[in-house]
């Protein structure tokens, strides 16, 4: 963990606060100063907003969303369909639920949907919008 104590302002990397409000944070919540900064370290280290094209979303449980998504992983496009869930701060965190497959994967996935629908006997036929969203 990267921190910078400078004067009246305790920093990490991503976001300076003043020293009042952390310390006022710890006392309100009886932790040490040092824990505070540890979370709010990990929240800033989260993974970020997806920066490929969203296909598809619906709402999942209270504060998760599925997603479809296509984006660019270490320079391959891969599908990506995952539960996201809404963090402390409102935005958006991608979960463990999920799977990410290279595109040229997504007709054996579509088998195995396929497969799951034919043994199960179940079946949205309601019809996705264009975009998905």
């Amino acid at each position: 963990m990267e921190v910078l104590v400078m004067s009246d302002v305790v920093a990490t990397r991503l976001d300076p606060k003043p020293r009042s409000e952390l310390q006022a944070e710890a006392e309100r919540r009886g932790i040490p100063l040092a824990d505070v900064l540890r979370e709010r370290v990990r929240r800033q280290r989260g993974k970020p907003e997806p920066k490929g094209r969203i296909v598809y979303a619906a709402p999942w449980n209270t504060g998760e969303e599925l997603r479809a998504s296509v984006e660019t992983f270490r320079g391959c496009d891969v599908a990506s369909i995952r539960v996201w869930y809404q963090d402390d701060a409102g935005g958006w965190r991608p979960g463990k639920k999920g799977i990410n497959c290279g595109l040229d994967r997504l007709p054996l996935v579509e088998k195995a949907v396929a497969a799951i629908f034919a043994v199960t006997g179940t079946r949205d036929d309601e019809e996705v919008e264009e975009d998905g969203i």
